[in-house]
């Protein structure tokens, strides 16, 4: 019902370690963020790091995130995916889906991630992948607004077959166990899908399989649904475009499941080479509740922002966006909004250090 002017400041520290068989990086940001409405003021916080150890046959990898950020947030891309793009041929693990963005109620929230992976290749067309996903959110002053702290264990195995030089066949068993103050489930999850190499600069990844979900409460029901991870990438020649198409049933800020089919789509490009960038993001989803689930679960989203980027000098950008968002909830009614965003970035110098 009102406007506001807003600006933000976000210092953002980046940092790397590599040697030939370890790479270690890792991403740090503050937005620091004041408005002439005090309400909008926000201090957010985003850290991660990735680890990657590899020798003959196997490879390790550690992805730690550590984010304390507020429920008014917009990012499609994630902020712990600061310092490097999502990879679009990693379908679920991903999981881009955010079942607070959007929401009018601004509640502070810390969020804590840790994934370790192992992969051994075991022949030279058969890979073997494990890993582990622990996930936690915490809500600090909820007033009311029904958000409930959850935590989350996943286990996963994967079997890759490359069964031609374009085509690579996998299969995946996934158990996994949410647990919130008012409601807890399992589920297992059995999926089986291909990629392939459509060109050398067109690639597509499909999986499809069932969820099979128990709850403990708030009743003892049982649901099988059908799940479906896509990713589709094409490489330009100045960037690229990739799509994220998923659905499935999975834990809410709400403390609750939900079934969500959501499709995110980017695209990178360099107008002028070294001097003018475009940037694309669009996201799409709609949520609704399951397991006698919460009905603020209920909703359809829609957010669509075009960015201009223009290198001033080698190390000043210039930038402009346009953000459109619409969000439709059952229970609440239709909102949408409009922001542009006007931006100065300076990059400092990379530094260095040999051994």
């Amino acid at each position: 019902p009102k406007s506001a002017l807003s600006y933000t400041i976000s210092p953002e520290f980046l940092f790397g370690v590599r040697t030939p068989s370890l790479h270690v990086r890792g991403a740090a940001l503050v937005d620091v963020i004041r408005s002439t409405d005090s309400e909008l003021d926000q201090t957010n916080v985003f850290s991660r790091l990735l680890s990657t150890y590899v020798t003959a046959r196997n490879t390790w990898n550690i992805n730690a995130s550590l984010r304390r950020d507020t429920t008014r947030t917009n990012d499609i891309v994630p902020p712990a995916d600061i310092g490097e793009a999502p990879d679009p041929t990693a379908g679920q693990d991903l999981d881009l889906n955010d079942p607070t963005i959007g929401l009018r109620a601004t509640v502070d929230r810390t969020y804590i991630g840790f994934q370790p992976t192992f992969s051994r290749v075991i022949t030279q067309r058969a890979n073997l992948n494990l890993g582990y996903r622990f996930d936690a959110t915490f809500y600090d002053n909820i007033r009311g607004t029904n958000f409930e702290d959850s935590q989350s264990h996943e286990a996963r195995g994967e079997l890759a077959y490359r069964y031609t030089p374009i085509d690579t066949i996998t299969g995946r068993v996934t158990y996994s166990r949410f647990d919130a103050e008012n409601s807890q489930f399992d589920q297992v999850r059995l999926l089986g899908g291909i990629r392939h190499s459509f060109s050398e600069t067109l690639t597509g990844d499909v999986r499809a399989g069932a969820t099979y979900t128990t709850f403990e409460e708030p009743r003892d029901d049982d649901i099988t649904s059908f799940s479906f991870y896509a990713t589709l990438e094409k490489r330009l020649s100045t960037g690229r475009i990739f799509t994220i198409l998923q659905r499935d049933v999975r834990g809410g800020g709400f403390g609750s499941a939900r079934q969500f089919e959501q499709i995110d789509v980017r695209w990178d490009t360099e107008i002028v080479p070294h001097r003018w960038f475009f940037f694309l993001a669009g996201r799409a989803f709609r949520t609704e509740p399951k397991g006698g689930g919460n009905v603020r679960d209920e909703r359809t989203y829609f957010q669509i922002e075009p960015r201009l980027a223009w290198q001033l000098t080698r190390q000043l950008f210039l930038d402009i966006s346009y953000r459109y968002r619409i969000n439709d909830r059952e229970v609440f009614g239709t909102a949408d909004s409009n922001a542009i965003t006007l931006g100065l970035v300076y990059n400092f110098e990379k530094r260095s250090i040999s051994r």
